[in-house]
């Protein structure tokens, strides 16, 4: 799935974050919500994992 996330449908009952690590040890987040979904999601390229929190990055 690691950047190949064009389109999705979330099915969680709770908020989830994307996360894109940059250079360094920054990194960015977007929030998942509840029933979210996209059919040309825009961080399809930036996607690199899913986390329950922001994991300290900045919003994205």
């Amino acid at each position: 799935m690691k950047r190949s996330a064009y389109s999705f449908d979330s099915h969680a009952s709770v908020t989830v974050y994307a996360i894109n690590f940059q250079r360094g040890d920054s990194c960015l987040y977007r929030a998942i919500r509840p029933d979210d979904y996209s059919d040309n999601w825009e961080w399809a390229t930036k996607f690199e994992g899913v986390s329950d929190t922001t994991m300290g990055c900045q919003p994205g």
